[in-house]
């Protein structure tokens, strides 16, 4: 009984919320925004070495084998890097290449490609542009916990432009062991992990983020403003904007007016049309001079316009590279 009490409440108050919930996907710009046109990626291991360790590498087997274990690990950071961008069908091709010439060095900055290089590498493998592993270092730090913190650097080249395309980009992630052995990770685990992770987080740069928005709407205190709601929400725009249009057009009473700006604006953002979304956000501004909700109203229009400016910022960048 007290359950049922409890589930015929709670139905009472949404059914007397003058307000919908609505959820729709949408995409932010991805930070590195590559040319529209590119349909194939390589990932390119630049094998760097240091100076200290190309010394003794050849007579000293723990060290080959480090050097070894490294570039294992630059394996890993391409199967994080393939995985994200798999799921986003953005490219036909993403491809994975190793330079052949080893570069000893231990400067922090390394220094760029060459375009004959870059020409070369997209000549072999295809590619319209090359995302290269520039360098990559890792210390390990014991404490309560074994910290391993990694940092990878990345250039990204168009061989088209011959431009390289944000050459500060860093990918890092910091990895725990905790004490107990039962979760214990191994300091190689770790660095699997690490690395895996780092792939992930580059590709996450080059590739739109998906977002959820919620949105508020109106959808009772009038026949109209609930007919408009049922077509919204099964996605018939077309009918839900003539009926709230309608509204607009025929209705004295200012409130219900400003309602049907809102519900329209929201229906235009679900379809892109950022421009008649603002139009109708800002619309809504005229109809709530003299409500006595008149200041909710006026910060409710106004942070809706903000949203939607930012929106259709990100929609004009995202559409420019896609």
């Amino acid at each position: 009984m007290r359950l049922l009490y409890i589930c015929l409440l709670t139905i009472l108050i949404s059914s007397c919320s003058p307000y919908g919930h609505i959820n729709f996907e949408a995409k932010k710009p991805a930070k590195i925004q590559i040319p529209k046109d590119t349909k194939s990626v390589c990932f390119v291991i630049r094998q760097t070495v240091p100076q200290k360790i190309h010394a003794i590498i050849d007579s000293n087997p723990k060290q080959k084998e480090l050097y070894k274990y490294n570039l294992y690990m630059n394996n890993i950071c391409f199967e994080g890097f393939y995985d994200i961008l798999n799921e986003t069908n953005r490219f036909d091709r993403i491809m994975y290449y190793k330079t052949d010439v080893e570069v000893v060095t231990d400067s922090i900055e390394l220094k760029p490609l060459n375009w004959i290089q870059v020409g070369q590498i997209c000549n072999i493998t295809g590619s319209d542009i090359l995302v290269v592993l520039e360098k990559s270092k890792f210390s390990i730090g014991a404490f309560d916990n074994t910290i391993i913190s990694w940092d990878y650097r990345f250039r990204c080249y168009d061989p088209y432009t011959f431009s390289i395309i944000n050459d500060s980009s860093y990918a890092n992630y910091k990895s725990y062991s905790d004490n107990d052995d039962e979760y214990r990770y191994s300091i190689q685990e770790m660095k699997e992990i690490a690395s895996y992770k780092l792939g992930e987080q580059y590709a996450k740069q080059i590739t739109p983020e998906i977002v959820r928005i919620e949105r508020l709407y109106y959808n009772k205190g009038n026949n109209l403003l609930r007919l408009g709601s049922y077509y919204l929400e099964q996605k018939q725009y077309n009918k839900a904007l003539s009926v709230w249009k309608e509204l607009i057009d025929n209705s004295k009473d200012k409130e219900i007016a400003y309602k049907a700006c809102i519900n329209i604006s929201l229906a235009e953002e679900m379809r892109y049309n950022f421009k008649e979304s603002i139009k109708y956000a800002s619309l809504s501004l005229h109809y709530i001079d003299k409500q006595k909700k008149s200041d909710e109203y006026k910060e409710f229009s106004s942070e809706l316009i903000k949203a939607l400016r930012i929106r259709n910022k990100e929609y004009k960048i995202r559409t420019k590279h896609e």
